[in-house]
């Protein structure tokens, strides 16, 4: 039995079939439950035993258990997120500390852990910690799981990823092990350059860092919080269609791309970070379906709806009441298809069509990586000057 006398409830998403089972279970209560946030069709229950009205959110068809658990699971990591991040943004002045720049303190694990064939691939790279300046004071970024920060090899300015202290497991750092190896052998200039890795010998896997080049312009989110030209997104787009050229030709599949790990360098290059899912996420990866590079094409699309409109995919959806889709929802309509990405009347069409094409729902209909570049290839066959390229983003 579960007492929620005086606290609120959320409405409650449910299908057809679990709406009928609800009417043939014994339910108690006498808690309000009104389904004020439904993006789909709200219905009473009609079961006996409740004192007081009781609203579902019921939804269109049907849906998999498995589906249920990717949602539910998509759905909380997100409000987790979101409260570490704020809560981070409102403690981090009065608790940062104070200390000047130094070397990276290492992190410390109450279990032992069998390091050496972990770090053993990583050898070649790790680098001479006499030449290895990290400032603390100065973050970079932060993640759902890793922490980035400015530093200095060999008087190269470089940025320097960690596992964040607060969630460091075996787990995850062993996940994070493997992402520094496959960073270690990628080489491509559309890919943020991979410098070395540093451990502390007496700490082990637990002190791992990743050092890759620093990025001056910062990412592509924040660089579309100005206007910019076409000639600048034609650039951009063409930039990160050779990277994921690059990736799946060598077999992998980024899994993760989205505008916040799109760097751009001091020329205006934009470069593809952070090799690991976020609300535009293809449908067959949020379903837990096999997928292959396609996910990556729709990943694509949605970066080329934000080179048009400056705003987050989906931003602007709204239900039958002008109210702006929740994430569940969101995410079922992902699913289902029933969603588009929208344009801005002033969209170039090749922007349009070719993010209309990458966003398809059926992965087979998407274009492949090659098949964009030979695109965006007609579009502009010779490098465009940087003259030509306004402000500080310059190619």
């Amino acid at each position: 039995m579960l007492n929620v006398e005086g606290c609120p409830v959320a409405p409650l998403h449910v299908d057809s079939d679990c709406r009928s089972k609800l009417r043939t279970g014994l339910v108690l209560g006498s808690t309000n439950v009104a389904a004020t946030r439904c993006d789909y069709k709200i219905v009473p229950y009609d079961g006996a035993h409740l004192s007081r009205g009781f609203q579902l959110c019921l939804l269109p068809g049907t849906y998999s258990e498995k589906s249920w658990h990717v949602i539910v699971l998509v759905e909380s990591v997100m409000t987790v997120v979101f409260g570490c991040v704020l809560l981070f943004a409102r403690c981090y002045p009065r608790c940062a500390p104070k200390r000047p720049p130094s070397a990276l303190p290492p992190l410390v694990l109450d279990e032992p852990m069998d390091d050496d064939a972990r770090l053993v691939p990583l050898r070649p790279y790790r680098v001479d910690a006499a030449h290895l300046r990290i400032d603390e004071l100065r973050p970079l970024g932060r993640g759902a799981h890793g922490l980035v920060v400015y530093g200095q090899y060999k008087r190269r300015h470089i940025a320097v990823k960690r596992v964040r202290a607060d969630i460091a497991s075996p787990e995850s750092l062993d996940a994070f092990a493997q992402e520094v190896a496959l960073n270690a052998i990628l080489h491509s200039p559309y890919i943020v350059d991979f410098v070395g890795v540093y451990w502390s010998p007496k700490v082990g896997l637990a002190s791992l860092a990743c050092l890759v080049e620093y990025m001056a312009r910062g990412d592509l989110r924040a660089c579309l919080r100005a206007p910019q030209t076409p000639t600048w997104k034609l650039g951009v787009a063409h930039d990160l269609a050779h990277a994921l050229h690059y990736l799946h030709k060598t077999g992998v599949v980024h899994r993760d791309l989205k505008s916040r790990n799109v760097l751009l360098g001091d020329n205006g290059c934009a470069k593809v970070g952070d090799m690991g899912v976020a609300r535009w996420t293809a449908p067959e990866v949020l379903r837990g379906t096999s997928y292959d590079t396609k996910a990556d094409i729709y990943s694509f699309g949605m970066i080329l709806t934000e080179l048009d409109s400056y705003a987050l995919p989906y931003e602007h959806a709204r239900n039958e009441r002008g109210q702006p889709l929740g994430n569940i929802s969101l995410l079922f309509k992902v699913m289902e298809g029933t969603i588009a990405p929208t344009f801005t009347p002033a969209c170039p069409p090749w922007l349009r069509e070719l993010a209309t094409a990458c966003s398809a729902h059926d992965p087979t209909a998407r274009p492949t990586a090659a098949d964009i570049l030979l695109v965006l290839a007609r579009l502009a066959p010779i490098k465009v000057p940087s003259e030509h390229l306004h402000g500080v983003h310059r190619r």
